[in-house]
């Protein structure tokens, strides 16, 4: 018995289909463990002065995976973060929506979403998408003068 012409090209759209997404799931992943990326926990109870909370899907988006490897991955940012005494949390959205929701926040509708919090625990600025290291220099300045 023959297979029609049309269930034949279905199938075939099918398989490739499939192998699509497997592929991407499967070079996410790698992405991932290259940057050897974990979460923070995000205690909503806990104050810490001075915070930059980054509500991040690295699995899921290309420009959260930019912003983690290009900035926050940084020696350099490292350095200059805790020269300034500012504690730096990478979240999942998960955790990023309960925090806004607990401190009553404006809801965050894009990701990477950065979130900078005064030293009591105030949201003075956000900053949406990927943004280099002069950036987040004038942004450090603008909300923890010295």
């Amino acid at each position: 018995m023959a297979i029609p012409f049309q269930a034949y090209i279905m199938g075939t759209i099918a398989v490739l289909f499939l192998s699509v997404v497997f592929m991407s799931h499967y070079f996410k992943n790698q992405r991932v463990k290259e940057l050897g990326f974990k979460y923070d926990v995000l205690n909503v109870e806990e104050e810490h002065p001075n915070k930059i909370i980054c509500v991040l899907d690295i699995t899921t988006c290309h420009w959260c995976y930019l912003l983690v490897r290009d900035l926050w991955r940084s020696p350099l940012v490292k350095q200059y973060l805790e020269q300034k005494n500012i504690e730096l949390l990478m979240v999942d959205p998960k955790d990023g929506v309960q925090f806004v929701r607990h401190n009553k926040f404006p809801h965050f509708s894009q990701f990477p979403c950065s979130i900078f919090l005064d030293k009591f625990g105030q949201e003075v600025k956000r900053q949406y998408g990927v943004f280099g290291f002069d950036t987040l220099k004038e942004n450090i300045k603008y909300i923890f003068p010295e």
